[in-house]
């Protein structure tokens, strides 16, 4: 898939003009028409040639910079002056008639030209006729064949004709077309039914998709970009004194790390965090990383408001850094932390896609009591999205996501600042409330087909792990007396993976 895309996009060994002979031909185009400029002509031949624009090849009114080439350092250089001017144009029409050449030079039995008056007025603003060097090569050839007193008549293999195309007209006519034959209207090809492109994103909000259709090559192609956090989660004031959790107390003050990054938020910030934690240098303390992280925080436009971007870059990094040593699995793996673990055992961004073939959501919604309430009622098309980090230890394979969201219990600012917010009672909610566990859900199927597909003797139980969402605000801000803080992580059942993935492949699997 590599290699093609590098054909497509013109980057392999048959790059550049090369390239274009590589594409497919419906049936054979080798007796059609084809259009092409005079450069991507160069070197072919053609049984016919025609050129009706050459004299209109002349020096272009935008091109008013002097660029000219300097033989002591061997490279172009901007130069001023009349003379500098001068022998820039020249140099121009110099390569103008080596254009003409290469499309005088290209057909195989008949070369068509159209040329005017070379005394035409230059310009719709002017009266007076072009002039070298500024002017087409064709209207100087063409004055210059008129002025030395041959008559293009006489040239061998010429034939000039003043006016029109010397060209009779002609009726199209069908060959062996038999007129008494009796005709019958075709029936029309079948509906092609419509293919979308969907991602938990498009589902979580209601149905927002994107048709499947070919797309530019400087277009990535890419699936709607997941990476974003949505805005921050806020709940009734009622739950939190339904659902106290461990770190929480009836004077609760406010954690003075959550306190100082709550002004900043959004999605530039969550996109800052995921490219501060994809492109740093593993292994290196983030101490030693700050112009990495300034970079990714000026590139994704965060918001700084009254905070130094020196300030916010020492925060962030210190903040990554306690993620990066903080334990994912507390309770029964404490060795696992991020930090510890090896490049080659770290797949950042990784991207999945699987066919979609009429597959209904409500089907999808018996098996699973947590799917968004999207307004589609059949998914059609490829279902698309990018997992954050996925990463191996002890050979097993989880899926790991960050999260920058602000989390608070009533919408008051000044509440982002406790503890309490990110326990894991609290996540659970919030894990509902913005449909996160679909998502976790929706990568898990994703990793344990992965899996099934490049693992000859894959077992669920042995190698598929958790999938663990980090609230990189509050992972590992207080180890002592929540060491869970910020850190949701679960496995879901098999049988729960097993019947969302049977909704998602019945149809294929039926159709094989």
């Amino acid at each position: 898939l590599a290699w093609l895309a590098d054909q497509r996009d013109d980057k392999g060994d048959q790059a550049g003009d090369a390239a274009d002979e590589m594409q497919l031909r419906i049936e054979s185009d080798a007796a059609r028409v084809r259009l092409m400029t005079l450069h991507s002509s160069k070197g072919l031949e053609f049984p016919i040639v025609l050129l009706p624009l050459m004299w209109a090849h002349k020096r272009s009114n935008k091109d008013t910079i002097t660029v000219l080439h300097d033989a002591a350092f061997g490279r172009r250089v901007v130069s001023f002056g009349d003379a500098a001017k001068q022998r820039y144009q020249q140099e121009g029409q110099d390569e103008r008639f080596r254009l003409l050449y290469v499309a005088l030079t290209r057909a195989r039995y008949a070369c068509h030209v159209y040329a005017l008056k070379p005394s035409r007025p230059a310009s719709a603003k002017s009266d007076k006729p072009g002039a070298d060097p500024n002017r087409a090569p064709l209207d100087s050839m063409v004055e210059r064949l008129v002025i030395s007193g041959e008559s293009p008549d006489t040239m061998e293999h010429v034939l000039w004709s003043s006016g029109a195309w010397p060209w009779q007209e002609a009726k199209y006519q069908l060959g062996n077309t038999d007129e008494t034959q009796e005709r019958h209207l075709l029936s029309e090809p079948e509906t092609t039914r419509f293919e979308f492109k969907y991602s938990f994103s498009a589902l979580a909000k209601g149905g927002k998709i994107t048709q499947m259709e070919e797309r530019a090559a400087s277009d990535e192609n890419q699936a709607e970009d997941e990476r974003a956090d949505p805005p921050d989660v806020a709940f009734d004031p009622g739950i939190r004194a339904a659902t106290p959790t461990a770190a929480e107390s009836p004077a609760e003050s406010e954690h003075a790390q959550l306190q100082w990054l709550a002004p900043i938020a959004g999605a530039d910030f969550g996109n800052a965090l995921h490219a501060i934690f994809e492109h740093r240098a593993i292994g290196r303390p983030m101490a030693d990383q700050h112009a990495l992280i300034q970079r990714c925080v000026l590139d994704e436009g965060v918001r700084l408001g009254d905070i130094a971007i020196d300030e916010l870059v020492s925060h962030l990094a210190d903040r990554v850094q306690t993620t990066l040593a903080t334990p994912l699995l507390p309770e029964s793996d404490p060795t696992l932390t991020l930090g510890a673990l090896a490049e080659h055992a770290l797949r950042a961004e990784m991207e999945f896609n699987f066919v979609l073939d009429e597959v209904s959501l409500r089907r999808l919604r018996e098996v699973c009591n947590f799917v968004p309430g999207a307004s589609m009622h059949t998914l059609r098309g490829l279902m698309n999205g990018k997992i954050d980090l996925v990463f191996e230890h002890g050979g097993r394979f989880h899926v790991l996501d960050y999260k920058g969201n602000r989390l608070d219990d009533g919408g008051d600012p000044r509440n982002y600042a406790y503890l309490s917010n990110y326990a894991p009672a609290r996540l659970e909610l919030t894990m509902d409330h913005a449909n996160y566990r679909f998502q976790a859900l929706l990568y898990t199927v994703a990793i344990d087909r992965y899996l099934r597909q490049r693992m000859p003797q894959y077992q669920r139980s042995k190698h598929l792990g958790e999938t663990i969402y980090l609230f990189v605000r509050a992972s590992g801000i207080a180890l002592e007396i929540a060491p869970t803080a910020g850190i949701w992580a679960h496995r879901f059942e098999d049988k729960l993976i097993d019947a969302v993935d049977a909704v998602f492949a019945s149809e294929t699997r039926a159709a094989a």
